[in-house]
């Protein structure tokens, strides 16, 4: 199946030193992902048990959380061909998976749940395969 969705993610990658105000790093990141498929919910309401997400292919590509509650929330996903991390994030951090290569020969995330730390608190995801 050919690409018909351009995912882009562009930012820039700074460090400055806070005493001299010397730049460490400055650079530039832009990447694409040419996707067959898109998942997107801008206030998935996330419970303290963990919800598995549908993922909208088998591998995916492309995964962006943002925690948009109040509390922690944890991001359990599974590398494809590895067994399942969690991390943590603390209100208004996000977690980025982001492959560029079409078709996906390895790599990807099979896997995907999300649990809030307390009481059922919302989360942005951004799904691409």
């Amino acid at each position: 199946m050919s690409a018909n969705i351009n995912v882009t993610l562009n930012s820039t990658l700074s460090a400055t030193d806070a005493v001299t105000n010397a730049t460490i790093v400055a650079r530039a990141l832009s990447l694409l992902y040419p996707a067959t498929t898109v998942f997107y919910e801008p206030f998935l309401q996330v419970p303290i048990t963990p919800l598995t997400i549908n993922l909208p292919a088998a591998n995916v590509s492309v995964v962006v959380v943002t925690n948009k509650g109040l509390t922690n929330l944890s991001v359990t996903f599974t590398p494809n061909g590895s067994t399942s991390t969690t991390v943590t994030l603390e209100p208004g951090e996000l977690f980025v998976y982001f492959q560029t290569g079409n078709p996906v020969s390895a790599g990807g995330i099979t896997a995907l749940s999300l649990t809030s730390a307390s009481s059922t608190q919302p989360a942005e995801i951004l799904l691409a395969a």
